[in-house]
């Protein structure tokens, strides 16, 4: 469609509170929590809402990675909160997105046809012992505009193109 511009990101915002049972087991981690999604087919409307308030745990300060399949909407809201990455890419675009994270030094990457315990347990110890993937992803963490920062957000568009 010529006249639709997507336009990455515009669904990050700062989080909202965490249901409390999951404000406490996250706030209580002495470490912080490691995050895992490989992505969902559920919708948001299908789920109750105290399901989908779970969805702000990125935005909570104690998160220190996200585990991820590398879906782009999800990415994107872990760059916006800046928590770093370990990729294990599934299939469409989500290899093309962390191969892309891992060259901006915010991921690492996974195969997940051959990943092994030990290469998961690699992986996390280099994101958390490493602060350089925290402070590039401090550098890339966009200004609230529209979950977008024109001079170093990962966003392909940032320009709203509206046709009558």
């Amino acid at each position: 469609m010529p006249d639709i511009v997507e336009i990455g990101g515009v669904h990050c915002r700062p989080g909202k509170p965490l249901p409390k049972d999951l404000e406490e087991y996250i706030s209580g981690a002495k470490d912080g929590v490691i995050l895992f999604s490989l992505g969902s087919i559920l919708k948001g409307q299908d789920m109750a809402e105290e399901t989908r308030k779970a969805f702000d745990i990125l935005a909570h300060p104690n998160v220190k990675l996200f585990i991820t399949h590398g879906g782009l909407l999800s990415t994107q809201e872990a760059i916006y909160h800046g928590v770093p990455l370990v990729g294990i890419p599934v299939f469409g675009d989500q290899d093309m997105n962390v191969n892309r994270y891992v060259k901006e030094g915010i991921a690492t990457f996974l195969e997940i046809v051959d990943v092994t315990e030990e290469d998961v347990s690699k992986a996390i110890q280099t994101i958390l012992t490493n602060p350089a993937y925290k402070r590039k992803e401090a550098q890339l963490h966009p200004v609230p505009f529209f979950g977008c920062n024109c001079n170093t957000c990962l966003n392909a568009h940032c320009i709203i193109v509206l046709h009558h």
